[in-house]
């Protein structure tokens, strides 16, 4: 009831638009890889040109029309990024190519599993060895202008009647395939592994960290930025007619119990920053329903943020700005 007038006419807002391909599995791997990131997004079936957005990310099972595909080239066309996954390649495959991608496309699989090993891994990137996918990648091969992210390596075999590994997956041989696991032209990145419907079924920190390391390569300007634990959830809200943009931030592990999710620890964080970049100009920032006004810093990049000193749950901070 406190924060109420918060949310009302309240729109979601963000620089990042996620593409629903109606298939559940994908959609919602691909919407958890992004909330345990503390990444705001918006859906973007509704949008009329994906001018709002500054990348667009299509889920492995994305099916497109022709004229959704001729959107999405032109906001490519304009400096849009787009990242793109799995079998979603082929709604751009013109006689096998897509040229926006800078990769040609050579068909499924041939085994059952394969691994992958990242080029130039961040020092935050804590695989540095090829790690597994329980889902194999398309195959592909890169075409001039395309740079390689990550390597494919290949199992020794396939497990079937005709072999037999005595480990749940056989293991990569020494030598990487000619295909990318994840490439990259300018502002359009292929990953060739549905990361969503992996993450969805096994959920393994390293493929949400290989997809969050994708992402910031070409997402550079989010509104928000929070560095929360992997429960810690971020949403975001515009009140145009109030002129100030609404940050909610929530944290409270759940705990399986049966048939329930059982929400009961509340876990003070403290010293949480909160990184900001809008559109409009800031005038005032405030904890609410505290109307305790925050201090913000600016670095020498010019990049603003504030310190929210603790809360337990919820927190609400209300950016204000004057026109």
């Amino acid at each position: 009831e406190q924060i109420e007038a918060y949310g009302i006419g309240g729109k979601p807002i963000a620089r990042l638009g996620v593409w629903r391909s109606f298939d559940e599995q994908a959609d919602e791997g691909l919407c958890k890889l992004l909330m345990e990131e503390q990444v705001d997004f918006d859906i973007a079936n509704f949008s009329q040109d994906f001018s709002e957005y500054s990348v667009l990310i299509l889920p492995s099972q994305a099916r497109l029309s022709e004229v959704v595909v001729s959107k999405i080239e032109s906001f490519i066309g304009k400096g849009g990024a787009v990242i793109l996954m799995g079998k979603a390649l082929l709604n751009f495959s013109q006689k096998t190519q897509a040229s926006a991608f800078a990769v040609n496309y050579r068909g499924p699989a041939s085994h059952d599993c394969d691994y992958t090993k990242v080029r130039s891994a961040p020092e935050s990137f804590f695989v540095k060895s090829p790690f597994l996918n329980y889902e194999p990648a398309e195959q592909v091969e890169v075409l001039e202008g395309a740079e390689i992210l990550a390597d494919i390596y290949p199992p020794y075999f396939s497990r079937r009647a005709q072999h037999f590994c005595s480990h749940q997956n056989t293991p990569f041989k020494t030598g990487k395939s000619e295909g990318p696991a994840m490439s990259r032209k300018q502002n359009c990145i292929y990953v060739a592994h549905p990361l969503d419907l992996m993450y969805y079924a096994q959920g393994a920190r390293v493929h949400r960290e290989l997809f969050h390391m994708a992402l910031t390569t070409v997402y550079t300007d989010p509104m928000v930025q929070v560095d929360l634990p992997s429960s810690g959830r971020v949403s975001l809200l515009h009140q145009a007619e109030e002129r100030r943009y609404v940050l909610h931030l929530l944290y409270s592990p759940p705990i399986q119990r049966g048939r329930v999710a059982v929400i009961e620890d509340f876990v003070e964080l403290v010293d949480i920053e909160v990184r900001f970049n809008f559109p409009r100009r800031i005038e005032r920032v405030e904890l609410i329903p505290q109307g305790v006004k925050l201090a913000v810093k600016t670095d020498f990049q010019d990049r603003k943020s504030v310190c929210i000193p603790s809360f337990k749950g919820h927190c609400l901070l209300a950016f204000q700005y004057v026109s």
